[in-house]
C-alpha cells in the first residue's frame, strides 16, 4: 500500500493550518480593537460612559469639599456666637443689679458723691475686664452729657 500523502505533506498542511489560524487570530484581535476605537464615540459605548462617571465623580468631590468647608465656617460662626452670647449674658448679669441699685438709691438724684464714683468706677473695671475691646472704644468716645459731674479716672483693662 502507497501512502497518498507523504508526512512531510501533511505536516507542512499543518504548518500551514496553523500559520492561517494564527494570522485569522491576529487580525481578529487587531479588529476588535480597531472595532472598540471606530465606536468609542458613542455615548453607550463604555468609554463615554467611564468619562460621564469619571466627570460626576469629580463634580460630587467638589461639592463634598465646598460643603465641609462651608459646615466648618459655620461651626466657627456657632461657637463666635455662642461665645458672645456667654458675654452678653455675663454683662447683664453685672449691670441688671447696678442699674436698679444706682436707681433705687437715695442719692440718685443728688450730685455725684466720692463713694458713689467709687462704687461706678469699680463696676466700670469689671465691666473693662468681661469686654476689654468695648472699654477702648469707649474712652476714645467723648462725654456727651453735658459735664454735669466729675468725670471717672481713665480706665485700667488689666
Amino acid at each position: 500500500m502507497i501512502p497518498l500523502f507523504s508526512a512531510r505533506a501533511r505536516l507542512a498542511g499543518r504548518v500551514r493550518i496553523a500559520a492561517v489560524l494564527l494570522a485569522l487570530m491576529a487580525a481578529l484581535a487587531l479588529a476588535a480593537d480597531r472595532w472598540d476605537r471606530l465606536w468609542s464615540w458613542l455615548p453607550w459605548s463604555d468609554e463615554r460612559q467611564l468619562e460621564r462617571v469619571t466627570a460626576q465623580r469629580d463634580r460630587l468631590v467638589a461639592e463634598v469639599a465646598a460643603q465641609a468647608a462651608h459646615i466648618e465656617a459655620l461651626t466657627a460662626q456657632t461657637r463666635r456666637a455662642e461665645a458672645m452670647q456667654q458675654q452678653v449674658t455675663r454683662l447683664r448679669d453685672l449691670t441688671d443689679p447696678v442699674i436698679h441699685e444706682a436707681r433705687s438709691a437715695p442719692d440718685a438724684s443728688t450730685p455725684l458723691d466720692p463713694a458713689r464714683a467709687d462704687r461706678l468706677r469699680e463696676h466700670d473695671r469689671r465691666l473693662c475686664e468681661l469686654a476689654p475691646g468695648a472699654c477702648a472704644e469707649a474712652a476714645a468716645v467723648p462725654d456727651d452729657s453735658g459735664g454735669g459731674g466729675p468725670a471717672l479716672p481713665d480706665r485700667d483693662p488689666g
